[in-house]
């Protein structure tokens, strides 16, 4: 099953507010991992993966953000 995450970036919008991405894995564990990003929301960031399989929230990457 095609598994990715939902992540907040540590660079910021011009105007402070957290920016989200997305990254997943093409076809499995040895394939490349795409990343894409700039959305203002983490939601925006979940509903623009395209409907990938079980698109996560990374907590501790948001976390650690911060």
């Amino acid at each position: 099953m095609q598994q990715g995450q939902v992540f907040e970036l540590k660079k910021r919008a011009v105007d402070g507010r957290a920016v989200w991405a997305y990254r997943y894995r093409t076809d499995g564990p040895g394939s490349s991992r795409l990343e894409r990003g700039g959305f203002s929301s983490e939601r925006d960031a979940a509903k623009h993966s395209n409907g990938r399989s079980n698109i996560s929230v990374d907590r501790r990457a948001a976390s650690a953000a911060r």
